[in-house]
């Protein structure tokens, strides 16, 4: 019972503290607020009388002295909006100089040979900037754990899925198509890519063709590879991609 008496008087005390506390605080911000309202009042009122007093010539100065001021702040402004194109401009030259350098990468192996020599890790990287060119926004997935997609395209706000198979003599199946499929749903994506350097079986071409998935196999890889490398700077849209990485 005493214990309990202790703990409702600390209580009280703390409470009492906080109001306390509150209290003054308030009273200190009233203060502050009154001293900067009579500061203001006596800037105003000395504001008021220097124009009153001025004559023609004194008007004359003041109104050049603005003008200067106005002008000065225009030609810093000016001077801002050449430096930020001129910064624009070496965003874009870089990207394109970037997007050529893909592109030879790019060409170097665009045989169909040489891509099945690849490790399926390399043909996934290999896959994006592809689809880099080509004018999407692209994203390896993770790894491990990738939940049935290598790689996340964003174009005109829609998701896009992609999914690549380094085989030489296996086929693509219906299940690993089903399962993409799966993944086309779980991530609300608009539409998916299924790349393979081989090919598709019967039963994974029929499943697909009701469905939102587009197979590629490595004869219209190929055909993708030649459609990616021709004319990049001309056909990328490089301002959109620069402020989508000037978001970033």
């Amino acid at each position: 019972m005493a214990k309990r008496k202790g703990r409702y008087r600390k209580k009280r005390i703390s409470k009492k503290s906080n109001l306390e506390e509150l209290i003054v605080s308030f009273m200190f911000s009233l203060f502050l607020l009154g001293v900067i309202l009579i500061l203001l009042k006596e800037a105003v009122v000395k504001i008021a009388s220097f124009f009153v007093q001025l004559d023609i010539l004194g008007w004359t100065i003041t109104f050049v002295f603005c003008a200067f001021l106005f002008g000065l702040y225009f030609l810093a402004k000016q001077r801002e909006k050449k430096f930020k194109e001129f910064k624009q401009q070496a965003r874009e030259l870089k990207l394109i100089e970037y997007r050529v350098k893909q592109t030879e990468r790019i060409k170097a192996k665009s045989q169909l040979e040489s891509i099945k020599e690849m490790h399926h890790f390399e043909f996934e990287y290999f896959m994006k900037e592809v689809f880099e060119l080509l004018g999407y926004k692209a994203n390896l997935t993770p790894k491990t754990g990738d939940g049935g997609k290598d790689i996340l395209l964003h174009k005109n706000k829609e998701l896009i899925l992609v999914e690549c198979k380094r085989f030489n003599k296996t086929k693509v199946t219906r299940p690993d198509i089903q399962k993409f499929h799966s993944a086309i749903i779980d991530m609300e994506a608009k539409r998916g890519y299924f790349v393979t350097t081989g090919a598709f079986t019967k039963q994974a071409i029929e499943y697909a063709l009701n469905k939102s998935i587009e197979l590629i196999n490595g004869e219209e890889l190929i055909r993708l590879l030649q459609k990616a490398t021709i004319d990049i700077p001309n056909k990328m849209n490089i301002g959109e991609e620069i402020n989508e990485q000037t978001k970033r």
